[in-house]
């Protein structure tokens, strides 16, 4: 009775300190352009973006303490556990013009989650992949071009995989080794916090995930989670 409140409250908090992050970096980029309208303003842009990154650091040691008061694993049936987000992520895609693409290839399979967690793990990707795939799709003089975002579940005795995959451009190699690093985008109002907290999310959740460009279309991201096995 008494671990419900302190988990709601962790988990809250944890969302609330990704916000002010994201505002943070919106502001210093902000003072930088402060800074480029009037090189008078050099100095108070200086002093700001100082400040910012105060703050930010401060941030980041208060958003470790949080993360350590998420809500606990359960068992959980991940094919029905996605089912029951499809309606979400298709939204998702589709504020982006994008198609949204769901294959299970697997009857109900068992795994430890966090259930409100988990998602935004999923759900930072797939909104990342169909930004680029919009994106593509833009830059490409071909109009009939498909856009989409793909998500496909399989497993074997002892894993579930997650791909997603995206008709977006790809990720640029030297941007590879980086992309789950906070901080790293290559959005113009991007913030580069999303695939970061996904990585976290999945480390968490005792899996993995890996990034790679796909032969024919665009990124392509795989998730490894173990089975629950009693």
């Amino acid at each position: 009775r008494t671990l419900l409140p302190a988990i709601d409250f962790g988990r809250e908090a944890s969302q609330r300190f990704h916000d002010i992050k994201d505002n943070l970096t919106s502001l210093k980029s902000k003072l930088y352009q402060l800074e480029v309208l009037d090189p008078k303003n050099r100095k108070l842009a200086i002093q700001g973006g100082n400040l910012v990154e105060e703050i930010r650091e401060l941030v980041s040691k208060q958003l470790q303490t949080f993360k350590r008061s998420r809500e606990r694993l359960r068992k959980t049936d991940i094919v029905e556990y996605l089912r029951s987000h499809e309606a979400k992520l298709r939204l998702v895609t589709e504020t982006e013009g994008v198609e949204f693409l769901f294959e299970i290839h697997s009857e109900s399979v068992y795994c430890s989650i966090q259930y409100f967690y988990f998602i935004r793990a999923i759900e930072n990707i797939v909104n990342n992949g169909a930004y680029y795939a919009r994106m593509e799709s833009m830059n490409y003089h071909n109009s009939r071009k498909r856009k989409f975002v793909s998500l496909e579940l399989t497993s074997d005795s002892t894993f579930i995989f997650i791909r997603i995959l995206d008709s977006g451009p790809g990720i640029e190699i030297k941007r590879m080794s980086k992309i789950f690093e906070e901080g790293e985008t290559s959005k113009m109002d991007g913030h580069g916090v999303g695939l970061s907290i996904s990585k976290s999310i999945i480390e968490d959740h005792k899996g993995k995930i890996e990034v790679k460009n796909h032969e024919k279309y665009g990124a392509e991201f795989n998730i490894t989670l173990p089975k629950y096995l009693d």
